[in-house]
């Protein structure tokens, strides 16, 4: 039987190992936290976006590969978030209310980049983007 390190670096992969690692899941959300600082989160899905305390992508980290009505009592705030695949909607409130910002894939390194008003996010859902076609062509 081939070992994680092996398999990984039979494939060009590399990975860190955390002292004092503790994950806690939440269905398919994740919250990491290693004894005072907390590990980079990667991605674990095609479809997914996560949320970060501090800029920059650092800080505790929250993952969301589904609708999440109410992530803000694992995050004290969001100062930045990569989305890896598909479009978001990112509400400031939990349960889908208060203001809300599209996120589309790629990286916002702080809240003034997806347009927020604050560091205060508390819920999300993924949307999705119909195409509409014609007898033409696609519109």
């Amino acid at each position: 039987m081939v070992g994680l390190d092996d398999f990984l670096t039979s494939r060009g992969l590399r990975f860190q190992i955390f002292h004092t690692v503790i994950q806690l899941e939440y269905g398919h959300r994740h919250v990491h936290t290693v004894g005072g600082k907390e590990p980079p989160c990667f991605p674990c899905s095609a479809f997914q976006v996560t949320f970060y305390e501090d800029k920059n992508f650092l800080g505790r980290c929250y993952e969301c590969d589904s609708d999440c009505p109410d992530f803000h009592t694992y995050l004290s705030c969001c100062n930045s978030i990569r989305v890896d695949g598909g479009t978001w909607v990112a509400y400031e409130r939990p349960n889908f209310s208060g203001n809300m910002y599209v996120l589309t894939h790629g990286e916002y390194p702080d809240y003034h980049h997806w347009m927020g008003l604050n560091d205060r996010l508390g819920s999300c859902k993924a949307v999705q983007i119909v195409s509409v076609t014609s007898s033409q062509g696609t519109c």
